[in-house]
């Protein structure tokens, strides 16, 4: 006995803070469709329109029998995601309008799917869960490196979301810098720090996602980043083990593959140097997942929700 993979379909959105993704998955979870779109910071009516035309592109590739099997919506979004937009040049007006928005009611005006939102980390955590490294796993860390450090946590075979749905924001452990030795992961780590720097470089706004030739020809300034990230992301990591006995630490990030396996080579060091003693030391894993982890996770709620005994946890 086996799934038919044609028996069910869902959306999956991940809203980043550089760009978005959409995808149509089947009921195996393999991606059937995608599409994305960049831009310099979020605002919810770009969402709305971006998922209003995405679903209506990726659906017209479904049979009209296949496309009344599509069961729901999953959204992944940044918890408090009007924070820190100012830090991508978002006027304080355009920040606002997501305070206190729904995407449930934002989404009616063009869809009658059910919508389970939750935190995009955690969500791109079930991806990597359920798709990635993490499969073979019960426990463990899972840090996501993209505009800002993310993190979550796995325990017996769940994502563990917290009281407030926000569990696990390692992002804000304090990890030190040389210029700073009070500094969070998230000012070390964050894609948006090498931005910073890179901008000051070459006098404008540089979005290392869009112009992607920038990982080689910044190489110097690029491989100074990767190895504060890599020590900070190490000790950020040693405190996590010590403080809940989780050994299995998964690594993943938006960029190019070969600079996440150099990230993660640069880590292994970073991580030996450190004094381990009374903790098991950390078991580093690297991811493949990438972007699709977000989208892959949020897509799979639905699914979970409505055809599985276990359902969503986003449901209860």
């Amino acid at each position: 006995m086996a799934l038919e993979p044609q028996g069910a379909y869902a959306y999956g959105l991940r809203i980043g803070r550089r760009s978005a993704d959409l995808v149509l998955v089947d009921f195996l979870g393999t991606v059937v469709a995608q599409i994305s779109q960049r831009y310099a910071y979020p605002v919810p009516q770009q969402i709305e329109a971006f998922c209003r035309d995405g679903i209506a592109t990726l659906g017209a590739q479904l049979t009209a029998t296949h496309a009344g099997r599509v069961v729901g919506l999953g959204v992944a979004s940044p918890f408090e995601i009007w924070n820190w937009l100012d830090q991508l040049g978002a006027p304080s007006d355009e920040a606002r309008k997501w305070l206190g928005y729904r995407f449930d009611d934002g989404f009616a005006k063009f869809t009658d799917l059910p919508v389970l939102v939750s935190n995009d980390v955690n969500l791109a955590c079930t991806g990597e869960l359920l798709f990635g490294v993490g499969a073979g796993m019960r426990d463990f860390i899972y840090f996501y490196v993209g505009s800002y450090v993310g993190s979550a946590i796995v325990m017996n075979g769940r994502v563990f979301h917290g009281a407030n749905g926000n569990a696990g924001a390692f992002g804000s452990i304090p990890t030190g810098t040389e210029a700073d030795p009070d500094a969070q992961l998230i000012a070390s780590s964050s894609l948006i720090t090498l931005e910073k720097i890179l901008s000051q470089k070459h006098g404008r706004p540089v979005n290392i996602r869009a112009y992607g030739s920038f990982w080689q020809r910044e190489h110097p300034l690029v491989s100074n980043w990767m190895d504060q990230s890599a020590r900070s992301m190490a000790r950020a990591a040693l405190s996590v083990v010590a403080a809940l006995d989780i050994t299995n630490v998964v690594i993943d990030g938006v960029f190019p593959a070969e600079i996440r396996r150099d990230l993660f080579a640069r880590l292994l060091k970073a991580s030996i140097r450190l004094d381990h003693r009374g903790i098991h030391p950390p078991v580093f894993h690297e991811s493949q997942l990438g972007d699709t982890a977000g989208p892959l996770g949020a897509a799979c709620q639905p699914l979970l929700k409505e055809l599985f005994v276990e359902g969503s946890e986003l449901a209860q």
